[in-house]
């Protein structure tokens, strides 16, 4: 038995959760680089960089992408 969740209910869940992940990594990744500063390591420090910067992308421009690309698609009668 499966209960469906109202989909204003579960895109405010996805929303905080995407929220909380997005926080979360995003102080890991700034203490590794305020780590890898303080001990010299400028390979690390830009390493961390540049994972951020990917990961926002992936939150800004893939991951809406895949979502219109999907609603595209359901429209067009695929099944997704």
């Amino acid at each position: 038995m499966s209960i469906a969740i109202p989909k204003p209910l579960k895109l405010e869940h996805d929303e905080l959760h995407e929220d909380l992940v997005r926080a979360t990594r995003e102080s890991v990744l700034v203490k590794l680089i305020d780590a890898a500063k303080r001990e010299n390591k400028p390979e690390s420090a830009r390493f961390a960089q540049q994972l951020m910067l990917h990961a926002q992308t992936e939150e800004e421009v893939l991951y809406p992408a895949t979502l219109v690309l999907g609603e595209v698609l359901r429209q067009r009668g695929v099944k997704v």
